[in-house]
């Protein structure tokens, strides 16, 4: 098995102080087979993923990822075993994974000096679309809480 950890940064922007209401972030894995002479997406040897990430002032956060032939990736045993945010300012009171609540032994720490959060126990397959959703008391009354570990 192949684990990624998907690393995100998030402009200070969503700061309490600023007039700026979401930042944004995005980026792109490729992975193939390493025997290929020319690069390039194609089935069985290869997957692409699109990754888009935003972060509103209220706190809530999202990371979507867009699959292209994941079918090798999925041979391979890759996943995304944790996501780390840097310039989230609040602790998630929940975490929802392709619309449910996280496992309960999916970890969610905060360092509050440096603003970096992580979503760690995570077993994405990175040769799957997903969306991770974490979220904070004042943006959704709803939200369930963490189960502390």
């Amino acid at each position: 098995m192949v684990y990624y950890e998907l690393i995100i940064s998030f402009a200070d922007a969503c700061a309490p102080d600023t007039d700026i209401a979401e930042s944004l972030a995005s980026g792109e894995l490729f992975v193939d087979n390493d025997e290929e002479i020319e690069m390039g997406v194609r089935p069985n040897t290869s997957t692409f993923v699109k990754y888009e990430a935003s972060l509103t002032a209220t706190g809530r956060g999202l990371v979507r990822a867009s699959v292209t032939h994941g079918e090798w990736a999925k041979e391979q045993h890759m996943f995304v075993h944790a996501i780390t945010a840097l310039g989230v300012a609040s602790l998630p009171d929940s975490v929802l994974v392709n619309g449910t609540p996280a496992a309960h032994d999916v970890k969610v720490t905060l360092n509050t000096t440096t603003s970096v959060l992580e979503i760690s126990g995570l077993r994405l397959s990175a040769g799957k679309d997903f969306e991770v959703v974490w979220l904070t008391n004042h943006t959704d009354s709803t939200a369930e809480h963490i189960a502390s570990s």
